[in-house]
């Protein structure tokens, strides 16, 4: 198929001429086909990454924000650029699927499944994508994927609810196995005395869910998730009073340098 190079060209040529006649200065490198887009995109979003690196002002982050704005939207014509480009790639068909020995038959019908619906999924998208002309537009490529997905689901309705059904199953006989409980915590060397009360009140709390959850591993559904649900109502305390993310780890405070 010889149809994404000129569909770049005419992407990028498009965006081209938008900015041109929006009195916009459009990026130092246009987005063609005589280069590479993905490369493009993945230099200038790790030098946009090393220059935010380190602002953590709210005002100066918008600063950055604004004068950047230019180099920013370019980086969003670029995905789209890319975007287009998956689209309008053929799939190759999945392989059959590869089932465990020791798989149990609710888990490989749901494999089994899961496989046949992929291969529907790409033979969908492939055809879509031969019928498409030689020269398309950013609707056209917009407009054929919310047919693809329109037609997946319409096609497989029936064996979607199936197999989320399948996926509930297997979610209840992994439930059934009794979680192994975590060896004794072990703390780093040197670590402050408020990381050692956070990750002590980590480990009891994921001790206390498991030892519940196992308490429950036979029970129905309903009732187990009942349970679960009360000891979290019964425990939000505990919780709200755990820091949001973990504190320093060194003894030394921000104000105690060497």
């Amino acid at each position: 198929m010889q149809r994404l190079p000129q569909i770049l060209l005419a992407l990028a040529i498009g965006f081209l001429l938008v900015k041109m006649a929006s009195g916009q200065t459009p990026f130092s490198q246009p987005v063609a086909a005589a280069e590479s887009v993905q490369q493009t995109f993945q230099w200038e979003q790790q030098a946009l990454a090393q220059e935010m690196e380190g602002i953590t002002d709210p005002g100066q982050l918008d600063a950055w924000h604004n004068r950047n704005a230019d180099r920013l939207a370019a980086q969003q014509e670029r995905a789209k650029v890319m975007a287009a480009d998956s689209a309008l790639k053929p799939m190759p068909l999945p392989p059959p699927p590869r089932l465990p020995a020791n798989a149990s038959p609710a888990l490989k019908e749901f494999l089994t499944a899961r496989a046949k619906l992929a291969r529907a999924q790409v033979q969908i998208h492939n055809a879509l994508v031969d019928a498409l002309p030689l020269e398309v537009t950013e609707e056209q490529v917009q407009e054929m994927q919310k047919k693809e997905t329109q037609l997946f689901q319409q096609q497989q309705s029936g064996e979607l609810q199936a197999q989320a059904q399948r996926a509930k199953i297997l979610a209840d006989e992994s439930a059934r196995h009794p979680m192994p409980i975590p060896p004794p915590l072990r703390m780093p060397a040197g670590i402050s005395p408020e990381m050692k009360a956070f990750l002590t009140q980590r480990d009891q709390l994921l001790r206390e869910q498991i030892q519940l959850r196992n308490r429950y591993a036979t029970d129905e559904p309903a009732v187990r998730e009942a349970a679960m649900r009360q000891w979290m109502e019964q425990n939000a305390g505990r919780f709200g009073q755990m820091p949001q993310s973990p504190p320093n780890t060194s003894k030394q405070s921000k104000g105690q340098q060497p």
